[in-house]
């Protein structure tokens, strides 16, 4: 985990969310994800088209991991930090899209320029494309123009909280 958010990289990108259910009993304590039908996290995020991608580690710190998928031409990097509810991804070769999990109850509560908000079994995550993107409407997700998607997972829809999750 890069708490709040969990990831697990795939061949096709990094399927990743907030956890919801807590397990603690006298041993532990910890975090479980709710699973879609499929058995997939909430989001998938990857280049269209990626499959069965190398994995390799870029960048590290005290905090935060650089991770990069590479598959031919293709090629996607993400950054996952410890207690950030933020994540960035940007690629080469295709566009990124956005994948929500099969059975997710998928609601889009915002739709309105660069960005994206959708809730996902009941979380609501902000995606954040590059100025003047225009998101299509339908999964997967897309951003217009090419450039560094940024995630958010966001504890509400309110005009005050999305103000403090924007990138200006």
């Amino acid at each position: 985990y890069a708490w709040p958010l969990g990831f697990k990289p795939v061949p096709q990108g990094t399927d990743l969310g907030l956890p919801s259910v807590q397990a603690i009993s006298a041993y532990e304590y910890h975090w479980e994800f709710v699973f879609g039908a499929a058995g997939e996290l909430p989001l998938r995020i990857g280049p269209a088209g990626m499959q069965n991608a190398a994995l390799q580690v870029v960048s590290w710190g005290d905090w935060t991991v650089t991770l990069r998928w590479l598959s031919g031409g293709t090629s996607m990097d993400a950054t996952f930090g410890m207690g950030l509810p933020m994540a960035w991804f940007s690629s080469s070769g295709s566009q990124l899209e956005i994948t929500p999990a099969t059975g997710s109850g998928l609601q889009v509560w915002r739709n309105s320029g660069q960005e994206l908000g959708l809730q996902i079994f009941g979380k609501n995550y902000l995606l954040m494309a590059p100025v003047g993107s225009v998101w299509n409407g339908t999964s997967p997700f897309r951003p217009s123009l090419a450039g560094p998607v940024a995630l958010a997972v966001v504890p509400d829809t309110s005009a005050t909280t999305l103000d403090r999750f924007r990138i200006s």
